[in-house]
């Protein structure tokens, strides 16, 4: 944009087959379970350079974590969309460098791996 403006973005799109097949040998069946996913994903930075030795940046990008299927069940991929701010310098003549930044993430259909604990006998 400018010298000291500089402006970024990014663009991806996925198409993804999940494919589960389950035999269970004493009862003779063969079970076949199947789910199609596709999203896009995508990034926007802007940065702004004081100086050559400051500059500060912001970002928003989404992100996929693909779904699946699990037992015979589809689950939909987890969802993320992140924040970040920040700010880049080196210093008294590159002798001190001082990085910063700031993250949020908002996620949904969060997957997670749980696990049940038996109590202590």
């Amino acid at each position: 944009m400018t010298e000291a403006l500089t402006a970024g973005a990014g663009v991806r799109y996925t198409k993804d087959t999940r494919e589960e097949s389950i035999t269970r040998a004493a009862a003779i069946t063969n079970q076949k379970f199947d789910a199609d996913f596709d999203y896009t994903d995508w990034d926007v930075s802007l940065g702004y350079a004081f100086n050559e030795a400051v500059n500060v940046y912001g970002k928003v990008s989404t992100a996929h974590l693909s779904g699946g299927v699990l037992g015979g069940q589809a689950f939909d991929p987890e969802k993320n969309l992140s924040y970040e701010i920040g700010l880049k310098s080196d210093l008294m003549d590159n002798r001190l460098r001082l990085n910063a930044a700031v993250f949020r993430s908002e996620v949904t259909d969060l997957q997670a791996l749980t696990f049940t604990r038996r109590p202590a006998r």
